[in-house]
């Protein structure tokens, strides 16, 4: 299954988290779950199993204490977010208030984040032999001259960004590639939907002939926090702090059933990165916020 709910009684809040991470990537100075002056290192330990682990001892104490809570664990958020969708399409019984998703924003409330387009962007050319590059069309070439107009159509965007992922081609080197894929990935800010992005990129050719041709993989729109009872807890937990985020979260899937909120520990600009880690007080520190989160909704 793509997620897993757990529920003690009749829950109004819900914690989230993902427990898929990326790949770990090379380079690594130092042992997945090492631990060193107060630190815990290792894919995903902050993006996000560090605060799965929090909330979930949040939820056993809350549960000692009689306490209604309850568990949303999902997988695939890192690519396609197919887990939060299952979790909202297939929802039954009683709808959640609030949900919080525990994403890391070191203790920041969380009030926006962009949208995410993700696309693939084929080319197809001629093959030649590599001493005579005249002769053919290389579709590696047309592919990165792709991705530098793209990256200057989003300059003039308002914060959006562009980051090459995948790039993929040729055959042998000393021929001209034939074939050659890239996958991008744009973060934007709420002014463009779908169709605008996809007029505004997929127009674009390449000089040396190539046939290009494009495929969304995935739209995410931005989101906005609605004001709710629990925003206002959150902002009061997170002492005024606010953060806007440059990347997204389940939080825009579950907003189509209640409203959701983003707080957790850690800084997020260690997410994905070599030598991940996150600091296990800040662990204990957000596990207490949680649990006095949880007691104060219901008491309010």
């Amino acid at each position: 299954d793509p997620a897993v709910i757990a529920r003690f009684k009749k829950p109004n809040v819900y914690f989230n988290g993902h427990l898929d991470v990326v790949p770990p990537g090379t380079g690594w100075t130092k042992e997945t779950g090492q631990m060193e002056d107060g630190y815990i290192y290792g894919r995903g330990t902050l993006d996000m199993k560090g605060p799965c682990a929090a909330f979930m001892a949040a939820a056993k104490e809350l549960s000692k204490q009689d306490i209604p809570v309850g568990v949303i664990l999902t997988t695939d958020e890192e690519t396609t977010m197919h887990g939060a969708k299952a979790v909202v399409k297939g929802w039954s019984g009683p709808v959640p208030d609030f949900v919080l998703v525990c994403e890391p924003t070191a203790f920041r409330a969380m009030l926006e984040e962009k949208g995410a387009f993700h696309f693939t962007v084929t080319a197809r050319g001629k093959p030649a032999h590599g001493s005579m590059p005249e002769r053919g069309i290389n579709a590696l070439d047309a592919v990165i001259e792709v991705k530098d107009r793209i990256e200057a159509v989003a300059k003039t965007m308002n914060d959006t960004t562009v980051n090459l992922g995948v790039l993929e081609g040729g055959d042998k080197v000393n021929m001209v590639a034939q074939n050659a894929r890239m996958e991008l990935d744009v973060r934007f800010p709420p002014q463009y939907s779908q169709d605008d992005l996809e007029q505004l990129f997929f127009c674009i050719g390449a000089s040396n002939g190539a046939r290009v041709e494009f495929a969304t993989n995935q739209y995410l729109k931005p989101w906005k926090a609605v004001e709710s009872k629990g925003l206002e807890l959150i902002k009061e937990l997170a002492g005024g702090y606010l953060y806007i985020a440059p990347y997204a979260t389940e939080a825009v899937i579950f907003e189509d059933m209640c409203p959701c909120a983003v707080f957790g520990p850690g800084e997020p600009v260690g997410a994905h990165e070599v030598d991940e880690y996150i600091l296990l007080e800040d662990l204990d520190k957000v596990k207490d916020m949680y649990v006095s989160f949880v007691r104060t909704y219901d008491r309010v």
